[in-house]
């Protein structure tokens, strides 16, 4: 049977030292989240592990846009409202293409094309003023 001596300097004082079946050791470390990363002192352990569920920041990105978005399609009439939100999913679908829609409004897919362009040239003339007034303004 072999025998192991191991030899620890102050900075494995306190340290606990598992050894398994191969042989191979680890030093289980007792760190907080709360300690620094490395040798910088602006990154803890707890920033590095990121909660996709309780992201603030993303929650409160995603509803400033939603309404932006509900504010701007809400200047079109109802017909380009709704060609708008179904074409490019707004209301949490998939987006739907011109021949889905043509199908479901009664439509040729060639109107809902032309519907939808007058929605978007509306929305950027819309655009254009706001930039417009920012600068005046």
């Amino acid at each position: 049977m072999k025998s192991y001596t191991f030899y620890f300097d102050e900075s494995f004082h306190d340290k606990k030292i598992r050894i398994n079946e191969n042989g191979q050791f680890n030093i289980l470390r007792e760190d907080s989240l709360d300690n620094y990363i490395g040798n910088s002192e602006d990154k803890t352990f707890l920033d590095s592990i990121e909660d996709e569920d309780s992201n603030v920041e993303k929650v409160i990105i995603a509803k400033a846009l939603k309404s932006s978005i509900d504010e701007i399609i809400s200047s079109l009439d109802p017909r380009e409202s709704e060609i708008i939100i179904k074409r490019y999913g707004f209301d949490g679908g998939q987006p739907q293409t011109l021949e889905e829609l043509g199908e479901s409004m009664g439509v040729s897919r060639e109107r809902v094309r032309q519907l939808e362009n007058r929605a978007l040239e509306k929305l950027k003339k819309k655009a254009l003023k706001k930039k417009l007034n920012d600068y005046l303004n």
